[in-house]
């Protein structure tokens, strides 16, 4: 075939269509580049926001003259947010940090959330598809948009590409491109948010371990009960912390970090349908998202300011010690593993304030005994295994004729028996020793 033929045919010389060829090869080759350098950048790399800027600036040589953002979805699969974004121009509208509603039942969301396909808009403006942020699309001017989802296992976010102040009509091979980045950087975000909670979870561990140490470290109810709020927010953030102590058939707030003072000592009735008697009856920990919209919600003051919160029964076996309770004032602040985390921590304190409490019991009662010992107006002396003197009250003073100081210690036996008489009270004394009870007169 002569080249005239070969132009008739295809429309163009074999010189152009090498050039083209050669051409296509190249912008192969360099976007195969892009796409190498993308996936380096969002591999090695933990940290998010330096993976998001490199792999969108990378990106956007692929995509000449349009924008490049990455938006990630919250937990509660409510709204996205725009984490980074790379602008073509520098007069661009800077749009990180914006929030945008996810609106899973219109089609925007269909496509994007349920059928995970990506979705061009070609004019923003009009597009119906996009009607519910018209009002954001007047603020930022974007035109056309093709958004992609961030997938690995589920929905993650959106990898977005979109111009400002002018159309473009996106080609198959850019969205082919652009979902095979998506790809990329949806691996890498599963990847980082495990390593991130494998290595959370291990701190947790660790904090968790030394939390039961630092609550084990004191008898004092009163430090204990500050130390276990202390704590508390080193695996668990707040706003407001309290502790309720059960007192017969009343839980009792005891104690609480930035609550107001006036409600130390309310009484809440364990018969009550209150969620910290059910968390106490139940034994099971509630973590409430917006206790604020919470029809059972019990408002202590107006307005209503705790939104999450999260209670954990405290038990030592069957011995019911109280509740733990943390609030804050963002709603959906904590999630089901933060109930679980609180429910730990609620164990360790709930042994702490149980040996606290223990002995606080056998101090009143030692002081009693003291008191019993002093006061009694028989002579009484308390003595160890080998019948040292531990304790010899006034009355044994007067009988004996030793002062107190002056027998603790010695035994018993050679204090007060004469030698004729040594070998009857030492008889009298290991009965006692074998646990039985001693009654005769001697002299």
């Amino acid at each position: 075939m002569n080249e005239t033929a070969y132009q008739g045919q295809y429309g163009q010389t074999p010189e152009d269509a090498l050039r083209q060829a050669r051409a296509e090869l190249e912008e192969r080759d360099e976007q195969l580049g892009i796409l190498h350098a993308v996936m380096q950048t969002v591999s090695s790399s933990f940290d998010l926001p330096t993976m998001f800027n490199n792999a969108s600036q990378a990106a956007s040589h692929i995509f000449r003259g349009a924008s490049i953002f990455v938006g990630l979805i919250n937990a509660a699969e409510t709204e996205i947010s725009i984490f980074s974004n790379f602008s073509a121009k520098t007069d661009d509208p800077e749009i990180a940090g914006m929030r945008f509603p996810l609106t899973h039942g219109s089609q925007l969301g269909d496509m994007l959330f349920r059928k995970q396909i990506p979705v061009m808009i070609p004019d923003a403006e009009t597009d119906p598809i996009f009607a519910h942020l018209w009002p954001l699309v007047r603020q930022y001017a974007p035109k056309t948009l093709l958004l992609i989802p961030l997938v690995h296992h589920n929905v993650l976010g959106i990898f977005g590409i979109y111009t400002i102040q002018m159309r473009r009509n996106f080609t198959l091979n850019e969205v082919i491109l652009g979902t095979t980045i998506a790809g990329q950087i949806g691996g890498a975000i599963y990847h980082v948010r495990l390593f991130e909670n494998e290595r959370k979870q291990r701190q947790r561990a660790e904090t968790l371990q030394e939390i039961s140490i630092i609550l084990n470290s004191s008898l004092n109810q009163d430090i204990v009960l500050r130390k276990i709020l202390e704590q508390v927010r080193r695996v668990l953030p707040y706003d407001a912390a309290g502790i309720f102590l059960r007192d017969g058939d009343d839980l009792v707030l005891s104690f609480g970090m930035r609550v107001n003072p006036v409600f130390f000592g309310k009484r809440i009735a364990l018969r009550s349908p209150s969620y910290e008697a059910q968390v106490f009856t139940s034994r099971q920990p509630v973590m409430l998202t917006d206790a604020a919209q919470d029809p059972r919600w019990n408002v202590w003051e107006y307005p209503p300011i705790v939104r999450g919160w999260i209670a954990a029964p405290m038990f030592v076996g069957d011995h019911g010690i109280g509740v733990l309770t943390v609030d804050s004032y963002t709603p959906s602040a904590y999630q089901q593993d933060d109930a679980r985390i609180l429910q730990v921590v609620a164990n360790h304190a709930a042994t702490a304030i149980h040996n606290a409490q223990l002995y606080q019991q056998l101090a009143h009662e030692k002081q009693f005994f003291e008191t019993l010992m002093i006061n009694s107006p028989v002579a009484t002396i308390l003595v160890d295994a080998e019948m040292r003197v531990m304790s010899w009250n006034p009355s044994a003073e007067r009988l004996f004729g030793y002062l107190a100081a002056e027998t603790i210690g010695n035994n018993l036996d050679a204090l007060i028996a004469w030698q004729s008489g040594y070998d009857e009270a030492a008889a009298y004394s290991k009965q006692i020793g074998q646990g039985q009870i001693v009654r005769a007169a001697t002299q």
